[in-house]
């Protein structure tokens, strides 16, 4: 009985160190791989977009506590993304002035850029 319990404490030690381990991977997920690619995926469906016409930005580390000189930077990153879909390409259409450049507008392909703005902390 009591080698059955060395063995379940065991496990719970690894889960805690596996949970200890994930929570402190959290706050560098934004702007990482797995970050870009979940962006990814999100506008090409959420805004109905070819896969290759969405281009996620990587994150700058400048502002990150680790990065050298370490310590706080005073600035952080905000996502920001511009998208051209159905309603951009309609206004496109209705400013246009000769047929080319409607026929332009028109054959445009919805597309999404998703990038960084550096904020300044007093």
């Amino acid at each position: 009985m009591s080698e059955a319990k060395n063995n379940n404490s065991g496990g719970d030690l690894k889960s805690v160190i596996f949970l200890f381990g994930f929570l402190s991977l959290i706050p560098s997920w934004s702007g990482s791989k797995p970050d870009r690619f979940t962006d990814r995926m999100w506008y090409s469906v959420a805004d109905d977009t070819d896969w290759k016409n969405v281009n996620v930005r990587k994150r700058p580390s400048e502002c990150d506590f680790l990065h050298a000189p370490v310590g706080s930077k005073s600035c952080s990153y905000k996502k920001n993304s511009e998208v051209f879909g159905e309603k951009q390409r309609h206004a496109l259409i209705q400013l246009a002035t000769t047929p080319q450049e409607i026929q332009e507008a028109s054959q445009r392909p919805n597309s999404v850029s998703v990038y960084w703005e550096k904020n300044e902390e007093p």
